[in-house]
């Protein structure tokens, strides 16, 4: 199993990659691990595990610098959670551009 930290900042990595790839520069990247944006921060990380993605979202972040990432609370990262969890039921990586799947009120509560 991915460790979380490892995970958000491979998923971090993934967003300004694609971002960058679809030309949506500037950019502005939410997540709601404070550990991973206080790693980002830093561009220095001591963890074997994660270090070396923090380094490379560091250096993509210091050639785009009209793009940031920030934190931002769980409360305010509702909708990112409900697709989480809706991606861990999906085989084959998605992209929404411009289109959000449908999301029922009660998962966007829960």
């Amino acid at each position: 199993m991915v460790p979380p930290l490892v995970a958000e900042a491979v998923v971090i990595k993934y967003g300004i990659q694609l971002a960058h790839e679809a030309g949506l520069v500037p950019f502005q990247i939410e997540s709601d691990s404070l550990q991973a944006m206080e790693l980002v921060s830093k561009g220095n990380p001591s963890d074997a595990d994660v270090g070396p993605i923090i380094v490379e979202i560091s250096n993509v972040l210091k050639k785009l610098p009209s793009c940031f990432i920030s934190h931002v609370s769980c409360k305010g990262n509702v909708v990112a959670h409900v697709l989480a969890k809706k991606a861990l039921f999906i085989e084959s990586k998605h992209r929404w551009i411009d289109f959000c799947p449908p999301l029922r009120g009660a998962d966007c509560l829960a």
